[in-house]
């Protein structure tokens, strides 16, 4: 049974479609992530299914219960903000106590009426309990006594965290809340959140335009684009096997190298460059007649020596050195591309260096110049 189900949910304002046409079942316990460029509606969607936005048309199920006629209040689903949304003149037990406390009792809400009250107090007890167990968990029950003035930016998203799992909710909904950390503190962060995911077992929608977010914590990755989804699948899986040319340029750090292949008297022109020994088939297809785009990421090529068979020749613009690796960007006459290089085999690459390389075909993708895969239709068999 999927634990959320979406059924050509359409949400529109005015004239413009934010999300189109958007179906999806998340299995209980998945982290899902949606994936996509600023604008491409995933905020959108994730506020409509937290019921902080109206359907125009559709349907959203959590449990097979159709919620999205329910207020928010009623949904059992907690949302981790961007911005934290943290009271400021709450201490972090208050701000992480607060979900609680507003589906208590009316008594228990005003400090002075809780003692005349009967049971207000072992529910009263039972909150702070749980507000304790959820801190422990997250290492923060140290900070419970301060404001969040007094927080760092991770210490302050472990609060957010904590007020959505004190709750216990069937959902998660988590809005890219990890954009105002710093670079070493968003990559461990990013790990207590695949943890904290793995021992709740709770079913996780996340939200980010980091792809590398995205293929670091996902079980599965919906990639958008303009409203609609473009892909979905297991993070190798958009990688290995993108559906288009969208999703193969967006996923993948550095981005996928394209190649022009043309096709003229007789001859095969791969980045302006005329090639022998092409193979018969490229991404699993015949070798096509008319004109493609061959994508080849920056691992699929190798270091050669100048004339050997198939080589490319082009000369060195910019040598990055990343350590273990090294990223070589290659003009190809027109062309430039970006080679990944063992650190061992780029000492003394210089700029204005001649370099050969010979692609891997075994790797190559072939896309139409729409920007279809070539074996899209196999592609849609498949699915």
């Amino acid at each position: 049974m999927a634990a959320l189900s979406i059924r050509q949910a359409h949400k529109s304002f005015g004239p413009t479609a934010a999300v189109h046409d958007f179906s999806l079942d998340v299995g209980d316990g998945e982290f899902v992530t949606l994936l996509g460029p600023s604008g491409c509606g995933k905020s959108t969607l994730l506020r409509l299914i937290a019921g902080l936005e109206t359907l125009s048309s559709g349907e959203i199920l959590l449990q097979e219960r159709a919620i999205h006629d329910l207020a928010p209040s009623q949904r059992n689903i907690a949302m981790v903000f961007q911005s934290y949304a943290l009271y400021p003149h709450k201490t972090v037990a208050e701000n992480i106590a607060f979900p609680l406390l507003m589906q208590a009792p009316l008594p228990l809400r005003i400090p002075g009426l809780r003692r005349l009250v009967p049971g207000c107090g072992a529910l009263g007890r039972h909150m702070t309990e749980k507000v304790a167990s959820v801190a422990h968990m997250l290492q923060i029950a140290h900070l419970l006594a301060r404001k969040p003035a007094q927080l760092s930016g991770g210490q302050r998203q472990r609060v957010a965290l904590a007020r959505a799992m004190v709750r216990e909710p069937q959902l998660f909904l988590m809005d890219e809340p990890l954009s105002n950390l710093d670079a070493k503190l968003r990559t461990s962060t990013r790990a207590e959140i695949v943890d904290l995911h793995r021992r709740l077992g709770a079913t996780f929608i996340y939200v980010t335009h980091d792809q590398t977010e995205a293929m670091t914590m996902s079980d599965r990755i919906v990639l958008m684009h303009e409203g609609q989804i473009q892909q979905i699948g297991t993070p190798l899986e958009l990688y290995e096997n993108p559906k288009n040319l969208f999703v193969a340029e967006f996923i993948g750090q550095p981005k996928i190298n394209l190649l022009p292949l043309q096709f003229a008297d007789g001859m095969q022109i791969l980045a302006d460059q005329i090639v022998r020994g092409l193979p018969s088939q490229i991404d699993g297809m015949p070798l096509p007649s008319h004109n493609i785009l061959v994508g080849l990421r920056p691992e699929a090529f190798t270091l050669c020596d100048p004339g050997e068979p198939g080589a490319l020749n082009g000369s060195i613009h910019l040598v990055e050195a990343l350590g273990n690796e090294t990223h070589v960007r290659l003009m190809l006459r027109t062309t430039e591309i970006i080679v990944r290089v063992p650190a061992a085999s780029a000492r003394g690459l210089k700029a204005g260096q001649p370099l050969a390389i010979r692609p891997n075909w075994n790797s190559a993708l072939a896309f139409e110049e729409s920007g279809q895969r070539v074996k899209a239709d196999a592609l849609r068999a498949a699915a």
